[in-house]
């Protein structure tokens, strides 16, 4: 392909990579099984799809957890290329498209590709074509999800469904599916109107009272650990003073300090004797092991206060009281 052709256009790249995983194989450890890219002009029509697989240099075995997850066989991953030798194809395309920028969903792929490149590395196996794509990640839900009004990220598969899209071939959690529901999803954020989307508006309800009731559930718990211990006369004549048109809030920021000291006294049964150290912007306080205390962890703090399980409302209306 002549890449002065394209010099004029401008092209976008959205991409998706399935990486090892599963048993003993942390992210820090991961390297890449397979890459799909698609390629599309500003009016969101296509010029170009690429997807291949690879074989990994350090764990090229794949676990049952990733077969079962990606739909890869052994056989085809042993018969791959390394993943040095396809990114550089991959390179060689965007390098045609003039692109620079290749948009993905999440922040895991960069990861993904830097920790292949240190596998690499480990093997003296060359790795400049993964690094360099990787620089080129950029991550695109967060902008996403709040143009679309998204209450929380949701995966490629949710959120590309609700557009419409399923695979013509396979499932998701293949790297050209997904690049291709990725595609989906940008399409319909930018060239559609979205707001009469009636699957995408359903997404977002359900999505909104689920994070609803999970916020309600913490609240729940944080005040069941807070009230575990009784108030003290000066905690409750503090409640008591409270005009009506703060009390809720008061209440609840005296709870919610409450609950990190008792939380701590819980889960270190035999320390007496604790340091409540207080931050502001926002205010918030945290209760170590006076054992483990020292300047430096009070260095960006408004102020601290020796604590113990029998004396801490006073250091506590303190920090409630601002």
């Amino acid at each position: 392909m002549d890449s002065e052709e394209y010099e004029d256009e401008i092209f976008y790249c959205f991409a998706d990579f399935e990486f090892t995983c599963g048993e003993k194989i942390y992210r820090n450890q991961a390297e890449m099984l397979s890459v799909g890219i698609i390629i599309c002009d500003e009016e969101y029509e296509i010029a170009e799809t690429y997807y291949n697989t690879s074989c990994p240099v350090k764990n090229s075995q794949l676990t049952a957890h990733c077969r079962k997850l990606t739909g890869l066989t052994q056989d085809e991953i042993f018969a791959s290329p390394d993943s040095n030798s396809v990114i550089e194809q991959v390179l060689d395309i965007l390098d045609d498209y003039g692109i620079d920028e290749v948009m993905v969903w999440g922040n895991y792929d960069k990861q993904g590709l830097l920790a292949d490149a240190k596998q690499h590395r480990r093997t003296y196996s060359g790795c400049d074509c993964i690094e360099e794509l990787a620089e080129m990640i950029v991550d695109v839900q967060p902008k996403v999800v709040k143009k679309l009004g998204l209450p929380e990220a949701v995966n490629i598969e949710e959120l590309a469904g609700a557009f419409g899209f399923t695979p013509e071939e396979g499932s998701f959690h293949n790297a050209f599916n997904d690049a291709m529901g990725l595609y989906e999803i940008s399409k319909g954020a930018y060239t559609t109107d979205f707001k009469r989307n009636a699957a995408l508006k359903r997404l977002i309800e359900e999505r909104s009272a689920r994070r609803q009731a999970i916020r309600e559930e913490a609240a729940r718990k944080r005040r069941e650990i807070a009230l575990s211990v009784p108030f003290t006369e000066a905690e409750q004549e503090f409640l008591d003073s409270l005009d009506d048109s703060v009390r809720e809030v008061e209440f609840e920021k005296l709870i919610s300090m409450r609950c990190t000291i008792i939380k701590r006294f819980t889960m270190l049964p035999d320390t007496e004797r604790f340091v409540m150290i207080c931050f502001d912007e926002p205010r918030r306080i945290k209760v170590l092991p006076l054992e483990e205390y020292n300047d430096e962890k009070s260095k960006a703090a408004a102020f601290w206060r020796y604590i113990t399980r029998e004396e801490f409302a006073a250091a506590l209306l303190e920090a409630v009281k601002g």
